[in-house]
């Protein structure tokens, strides 16, 4: 599970991928309100992406926050790795042993490899872009009130 830190930046930038480009910026405030997230978190989260390269700002009256088309090309793993400052919450050992290599040492290491390598599969096989796409593609076919529909 992520962080809620990882849980607002996996929904920023792909909030910013679907709304933003070059010359189109936004806010932390419209972002902030279509992802429901606190202001002020959203904050911190964007200013580490930010330094992270993994979206760009620009400061001033017509500020705020975009992508550009290779920062768009990144994975969701890159975003979920920097935030959480590894992959931790998906190489770590369940039970918090630090050397769990071996299905000797604990009763959940297969069952936990195998879920490891999936989810390593799924958040590290589409771009951003793509994942975006996909979303997009959820909301317009979607007409019950949900978290996706608000990134419209």
């Amino acid at each position: 599970m992520l962080s809620k830190t990882g849980r607002y930046g996996v929904r920023s930038v792909l909030y910013l991928a679907l709304h933003t480009e070059l010359d189109k910026l936004v806010g932390v405030k419209e972002i902030a309100f279509h992802i429901k997230a606190s202001e002020h978190m959203l904050s911190k989260v964007l200013q580490t992406l930010t330094k992270k390269k993994l979206i760009e700002s620009k400061k001033g009256r017509n500020g705020g926050f975009f992508m550009t088309p290779d920062q768009k090309a990144n994975k969701l793993i890159d975003v979920i790795k920097e935030l959480e400052q590894s992959d931790r919450l998906i190489n770590n050992c369940l039970l918090g042993q630090k050397d769990c290599i071996n299905s000797n040492r604990c009763p959940y290491h297969n069952m936990v490899t195998s879920i490891r390598s999936e989810l390593h599969s799924i958040y590290g096989c589409d771009t951003i872009e793509e994942t975006s796409r996909k979303l997009e593609s959820i909301i317009k076919s979607n007409t019950e009130e949900t978290f996706f529909t608000t990134l419209k």
